[in-house]
């Protein structure tokens, strides 16, 4: 079947590798463009680590790439020899990356010749005319397509306000874990400051080792949360009851943790149980009192939702008792250069009077910038300015219908463009782990391939953004 029907994807990781496999798949009247620079598509940031340190925060056994086909994964992994591994085991993330680089690349040398094109250049604007959408390239060139779809995946961390510019252009300071160098210090004794005590400031410690650094490491952020470690059980999980609140919802889950803890001696078993509420649960509650979670809960429940591999947690736990990495809550304020390292000013819970804290780096891992006005991509800020998409009332993530239609500024929903993955969030609680990816995949190909077998337009949308045009305009 001779495709007449273009979709072009911007974003290459986990979510542009999985629309595009089922397009390539499911839609063969549709062809993918994806404008991704990087050398292939699937691995995005989050898989395209070389450090083995670094693991799936998930066991093996959940990290199929296809919700009807649960063991995908598994099998994946014993065909190639991987016998080390289990479907209990959290295995390094570059394996993973390879598994969905491997499932596109299937998907491609199955499809028709031509069905698939992988731009390796960043899009670098955005406009529609004659009801088709166009991209603008970096590279000066510009294509058009009749669907796109946003699959960028998270952000950078947003910029250190208390950076000064002698710092900036140090060399000594890093915007983010994953910029080159950030974790290879060539002074292996220097001290070493994280801002963040997440999952990304943990993977930075773990790299920092695996690169022979031996210095003390402090992280510091302003509760000073480690995320806690996984703890597999065969049990029964334990759902959690619908809220009006934030605080009914925090009373109903301290019950259920409670409940867990007396039954299985594990309250693991509760926040697992809430695992395919929680966007329901979010999308129950009053915008209000989704912002007072935001606000105040937030960051207690990443620590217990998002958590460590056992192994990752027991390196963490022998660096804690041996004084090599400390962990302490606080505000980090102004960073500047002193001599050969920067001087990073510090109000630490505890310590009363701001102090300083000489080091030889310091690495950001405040997690991505959720603020689509704040992100230096010319992608999001064309669109915005357009009013093609705006920004979610919570200020995290773009305003999108149940299944990511974009909301235009005058409250209409697109029927050409979509987003998925953590551009959701806000809408959605829940939008970067593999369970919503590769549902999103699947829902967001099955809405923009080709015509014929196209499921847009359903009066359940139209009704949805016509609803949510109230919002856009508060």
């Amino acid at each position: 079947m001779t495709p007449n029907h273009t979709v072009l994807i911007a974003g290459g990781g986990a979510s542009g590798a999985l629309v595009a496999t089922h397009l390539l798949k499911r839609s063969p009247g549709t062809r993918v463009i994806v404008v991704e620079p990087a050398l292939s598509v699937g691995r995005g940031m989050a898989y395209s680590t070389t450090c083995p340190e670094h693991l799936l925060n998930v066991a093996a056994g959940r990290m199929s790439a296809f919700e009807d086909d649960p063991r995908h994964f598994s099998r994946w992994l014993a065909a190639r020899g991987y016998t080390e591994f289990t479907e209990r085991s959290f295995v390094p993330r570059m394996i993973y990356g390879a598994y969905l680089e491997w499932i596109i690349n299937e998907a491609r040398e199955d499809a028709e010749f031509g069905r698939f094109t992988h731009l390796r250049v960043r899009a670098a604007g955005f406009h529609e005319r004659g009801g088709r959408v166009a991209l603008e390239l970096a590279d000066g060139r510009s294509i058009e397509g009749d669907r796109l779809v946003l699959a960028m995946g998270n952000a950078a961390p947003a910029p250190w306000g208390g950076l000064t510019p002698e710092a900036a252009q140090s060399g000594r300071y890093f915007a983010s874990a994953w910029t080159p160098g950030a974790t290879a210090p060539s002074d292996p004794d220097e001290r070493v400051l994280l801002i963040g005590t997440g999952l990304t400031a943990v993977d930075a410690v773990l790299a920092l080792r695996y690169n022979r650094h031996r210095g003390p490491i402090v992280m510091v952020s302003r509760r000073g949360l480690l995320p806690k470690v996984h703890r597999l059980f065969d049990c029964a999980t334990l759902p959690c009851e619908p809220a009006a609140s934030v605080a009914e919802l925090l009373r109903h889950m301290r019950a259920s943790a409670a409940e867990a803890n007396v039954l299985h001696g594990n309250w693991r078993v509760a926040i697992d149980g809430v695992r395919e509420q929680t966007n329901d649960l979010w999308e129950s509650l009053p915008l209000g009192e989704q912002r007072r979670f935001l606000r105040h809960l937030r960051a207690y429940w990443d620590v217990h939702r998002h958590r460590m591999a056992p192994e990752i947690g027991a390196k963490v736990k022998a660096l804690q008792d041996s004084g090599a990495l400390k962990v302490r809550a606080g505000r980090v304020g102004q960073i500047v250069r002193r001599g050969e390292g920067l001087s990073v000013e510090a109000t630490l819970r505890g310590g009363g009077a701001s102090t300083r804290i000489e080091v030889g780096r310091v690495i950001n891992c405040t997690g991505a910038e959720g603020r689509l006005s704040q992100l230096p991509n010319p992608l999001i800020q064309s669109m915005l300015r357009a009013g093609a998409m705006v920004e979610h009332p919570l200020r995290t993530g773009v305003l999108v219908t149940s299944d990511g239609a974009l909301i235009s500024r005058d409250g209409s929903r697109s029927a050409r463009m979509y987003a998925m993955g953590p551009l959701r969030i806000g809408t959605l609680i829940e939008s970067v782990a593999m369970p919503e990816i590769r549902r999103q995949a699947c829902e967001v190909a099955e809405s923009v391939g080709a015509p014929s077998r196209s499921r847009l337009g359903s009066t359940r949308h139209h009704r949805e953004g016509a609803v949510l045009a109230s919002t856009v305009r508060r």
